[in-house]
């Protein structure tokens, strides 16, 4: 198991809830294109835990609009900031600068 960033990347179908063939084979191949199939307890698995999945939807992106968003780049990817969160990170910042970085404080607002 691996962690996943995008749901083509479960290993399963997402609207069956079956387990995704396709996928295993396709990462599953050897340097000769041999496949090695997957054992029934561990498609049994699969299915069973994608039974108890829950899909939620990005709340990030469903509560952001394109004029409050600042794009940073950081080393190979891009960070997606919010003016809401850049205020956040703004002020945490300014308060590790009056409070030093040896007392930490954690602000629920």
């Amino acid at each position: 198991m691996k962690n996943v960033n995008r749901s083509n990347e479960l290993p399963f179908i997402i609207e069956t809830r079956k387990f995704n063939y396709p996928q295993w084979y396709r990462t599953h191949t050897d340097i000769h294109r041999q496949r090695t199939e997957p054992t029934l307890q561990y498609v049994a698995f699969i299915e069973s835990w994608a039974k108890r999945t829950w899909l939620v939807p990005n709340i990030i992106k469903l509560r952001r609009t394109k004029k409050e968003t600042i794009v940073y780049g950081f080393f190979s990817g891009f960070i997606y900031i919010t003016l809401f969160q850049m205020f956040h990170i703004f002020t945490i910042s300014l308060l590790n600068v009056y409070l030093g970085n040896n007392l930490r404080c954690l602000i629920i607002l």
